[in-house]
């Protein structure tokens, strides 16, 4: 993930909390880092040596350098280890594997802050605070797979 004390990544560490809250496993290990191909080879190489078999980044980018990391360091990508990126760039079905990533509804998130910067009205120097909910859509392809076994 990126940087802890923003709202989107604390959000999205909370919903990981939340959804994984019935696995079996007592650890779900989170590592911070910034949203670079840098950051995720270095996080992705913390969180395999603490036993992940998969791991979501927080930008495709994060799961470019992760995927590169993962097979560094001797292993199958999904046989191993499974990779979910975020964002759906341009180029992630171009990786190797394909990326599975969530896309994001970019015209939705583009009209929704088109509607906030403009909702402040003449005489406001702020804008009015507006909390948007989109949901992104999870693209599968060939970097996620059965977890391995035990």
């Amino acid at each position: 993930m990126g940087d802890e004390r923003t709202w989107p990544v604390r959000e999205k560490v909370r919903v990981f909390e939340e959804a994984s809250a019935d696995s079996d496993r007592e650890e779900r290990p989170v590592s911070y880092t910034d949203f670079s191909y840098a950051g995720g080879y270095e996080a992705a190489r913390d969180l395999v040596a603490r036993g992940a078999t998969a791991i979501m980044c927080g930008s495709d980018v994060m799961a470019a350098g992760a995927l590169e990391a993962v097979r560094a360091m001797g292993l199958t990508i999904p046989g191993d280890v499974s990779v979910v990126g975020y964002d759906d760039v341009f180029w992630s079905a171009l990786t190797n594997p394909p990326l599975t990533t969530m896309r994001q509804a970019v015209p939705a998130l583009a009209r929704a802050a088109v509607r906030a910067a403009l909702s402040g009205g003449e005489e406001s120097r702020r804008p009015s605070r507006t909390l948007v909910v989109v949901r992104p859509q999870l693209v599968v392809r060939g970097s996620t797979g059965s977890a391995p076994e035990a």
